[in-house]
């Protein structure tokens, strides 16, 4: 199903399912109350990523936090400027425009998470 406004959620669980199953052209925001109670950084949708790709994450308490794309080799390619989140879940767009086709990596990094993700661009 399409939808074409803000849609509300009750569970974590729908939203991830609504946002799969969705192949809609218009962009979808996805909001919630409910506050997951660890730190959720889902896979990219779609991937591989062609042009822009959406991350679903979710963070249990108020932090600052940074996202660092790296490459295969290591390099940080984009780095985004840290900022705090309150407790909730969040949608992160790539736009990988600028990136040439191969595997990197997304690294969501605070004071008490480190988690990496692989992401595949092909352009």
């Amino acid at each position: 199903p399409c939808f074409n406004e803000s849609v509300v959620l009750v569970g974590f669980a729908e939203e991830l399912i609504k946002l799969a199953n969705s192949r809609c052209e218009v962009p979808i925001i996805l909001t919630t109350t409910q506050v997951p109670s660890g730190f959720i950084l889902g896979q990219p949708i779609p991937n591989p990523i062609i042009s822009t790709s959406k991350i679903i994450f979710g963070v249990p308490e108020s932090d600052i936090y940074h996202v660092i794309i790296y490459d295969s080799f290591g390099t940080i390619k984009k780095s985004y400027e840290p900022k705090e989140y309150q407790p909730g879940i969040y949608d992160f767009i790539i736009n990988a425009d600028d990136f040439s086709s191969g595997i990197y990596f997304l690294r969501f990094k605070s004071k008490s998470i480190d988690k990496n993700i692989p992401l595949l661009i092909l352009n």
